[in-house]
């Protein structure tokens, strides 16, 4: 009986394709739409277009070995996938923008960002159109400029460009050497091992009689010795006859190191002098004097860890410095 003859509908299967259902008229047969398979599964042949169920057994055992090929053979199966990839790859390269070369000026998007918003901080505003592409243009005209001037080797022989090539670098590997933060036993090593440097500076409470040399000249030095059996007053002092808590440093910033190196030697209580100072000569009183001590651990905290990151920094530069160091030959002549 040919496939075009009319009989009641039946199911045929066929295996691969899903379950086909032959159906009076037309002289053909519907596929139908959107069926399952044995399995269960929605067979993606099933429900695009119109079949004759003569088809069928073509399909079926073109697809049945199809797939008894992909999974037999995983070879078959990597060189698809390989085939797939490369003309995916040839195709991205296809339609990529043409890499940059030497004669390229890459204005990259980042790098416009950062113009524009350089352009606004400089400027306190959005900057307009022509402000910002006279500026791209300057860039622009620099690099051309910085290229031929490196062409030229103008770079080469010039002390002030290489000492600032020096400085860069420089501040790069500070950079790249920026320690973490310090635990607390590398604080405390640091501490015990620099104690000293936290030690705090004696201090002294002391007032003075002041004879001017500019007022007295030569007879300064006299006038000072007998004011300090009589006690006769001295000249004004701009500041001030009396200083209290004041360490050998702020004395020094004030009458000059030797005026108070003098003053560390006095002793409490009496009168002593003539002091020469850059301004004339002093009798001097100590009324007070407090030694120095080490600052506690806590104390000098804050102290401690700005001198453990700033040796910590160095040390890590020098040692980047030594790799450095350690890729070339010196050669003398």
């Amino acid at each position: 009986m040919g496939v075009g003859a009319h009989h009641h509908p039946r199911d045929i299967p066929a295996r691969g394709i899903g379950r086909a259902r032959v159906g009076g008229g037309g002289g053909g047969a519907r596929l139908a739409r959107g069926e399952r398979d044995r399995h269960g599964e929605r067979d993606p042949l099933v429900g695009h277009g119109r079949a004759t169920i003569a088809c069928a057994p073509v399909l079926e055992r073109r697809e049945t070995a199809a797939i008894r090929v992909w999974r037999a053979h995983p070879l078959v199966r990597f060189a698809v996938l390989g085939a797939a990839l490369f003309a995916l790859d040839r195709w991205r390269t296809a339609t990529r923008a043409p890499a940059a070369s030497g004669r390229d000026i890459v204005l990259s998007r980042d790098f416009v960002a950062g113009l524009r918003a350089g352009l606004w901080r400089e400027r306190g505003r959005e900057p307009g159109d022509a402000e910002f592409e006279a500026r791209l243009a300057e860039h622009v005209r620099d690099e051309v400029l910085y290229r031929s001037a490196l062409a030229r080797g103008l770079d080469r022989g010039d002390g002030i460009i290489r000492r600032r090539l020096v400085q860069k670098e420089t501040y790069l590997l500070e950079a790249e050497a920026e320690p973490g933060a310090p635990s607390e036993a590398a604080l405390r090593s640091w501490y015990e091992a620099h104690r000293e440097r936290y030690r705090t500076s004696a201090r002294v409470d002391l007032e003075h009689r002041f004879f001017s040399v500019d007022r007295r000249g030569a007879r300064a030095s006299a006038d000072a010795s007998r004011s300090l059996s009589s006690g006769a007053p001295g000249d004004p002092f701009l500041r001030g006859e009396r200083f209290e808590d004041a360490t050998t440093a702020e004395l020094a910033g004030v009458f000059g190191e030797a005026f108070a190196a003098a003053v560390e030697a006095l002793p409490v209580g009496p009168w002593s002098g003539p002091i020469e100072s850059a301004l004339g000569q002093h009798l001097v009183r100590v009324t007070s004097r407090r030694e120095g001590a080490v600052a506690p651990f806590e104390e000098a905290r804050e102290s401690v860890a700005r001198a453990w990151r700033e040796a910590e920094r160095t040390r890590r530069v020098e040692a980047a410095t030594r790799a450095l160091l350690g890729g070339y030959r010196v050669v003398r002549e």
